[in-house]
């Protein structure tokens, strides 16, 4: 039994090779869209142009995804290093329910199924992330965000679903083959198709205060 699928493996290895070789990988990209305050803190708009698309097709194979996504807040200091304020990170993992036909998208705050691919887009390529902070009442100071977001198409998730089905362990998630669809995902992996890391930077901006309260006034960039 494991000698047949070890021969299964490795052809599977060498038409997703060849397959990677002809169709271009998942591209990263982010982008800051919006940076507002409210009573719970900053709330950061993030975009991820035209990520879905690649991600769609993988999704529907049964080879799930995950964003990492490390947020820092900065305060600028003209006279000395700047110093960081505060560092949170995010997840997003999106997933394909090939029984009931949905997606699943899961990130740090909720869980999201849906049928409709415009939503789905939507929820991947726009992301609304919480960043917790009172900021002090002085609008002189300068801070900006940065981000780095991370695409990791294997998880650890998926390297635990492999152990279980090489210990016989595993009852679920397997492809038509008897396979886990998380070892077709380490083989595709494997053809060179690695994680992508996508960095940005909000430019500078100021906590400023109106009679409705706190709002974000961003600072025009510098002419080169």
């Amino acid at each position: 039994m494991y000698k047949k699928n070890r021969t299964t493996i490795c052809t599977l290895f060498c038409a997703l090779t060849l397959g990677a070789m002809a169709s271009p990988s998942p591209a990263l990209n982010v982008e800051f869209e919006s940076i507002q305050i409210d009573s719970t803190g900053l709330v950061i708009g993030l975009e991820f142009p035209d990520l879905y698309a690649p991600l769609h097709e993988r999704l529907l194979q049964g080879l799930p995804a995950t964003i990492v996504m490390e947020c820092e807040l900065w305060k600028n200091r003209s006279t000395w290093f700047d110093s960081r304020i505060l560092r949170n990170a995010y997840l997003l993992k999106m997933d394909y329910d090939t029984w009931n036909q949905e997606f699943l998208l899961r990130n740090t705050e909720r869980e999201y199924r849906e049928t409709d691919t415009l939503i789905v887009k939507s929820l991947v390529e726009r992301q609304k992330l919480t960043f917790p902070w009172n900021p002090p009442p002085d609008s002189s100071r300068v801070y900006y965000l940065t981000v780095q977001a991370t695409l990791k198409l294997l998880t650890v998730d998926d390297i635990r679903e492999v152990e279980d089905w090489l210990g016989g362990h595993l009852k679920r998630r397997k492809s038509p083959l008897g396979i886990p669809f998380s070892l077709l995902g380490i083989l595709k992996e494997a053809s060179g198709l690695g994680d992508r890391t996508a960095r940005a930077n909000s430019g500078r901006f100021r906590i400023e205060i109106s009679a409705e309260g706190l709002y974000v006034h961003r600072i025009p960039a510098s002419p080169s």
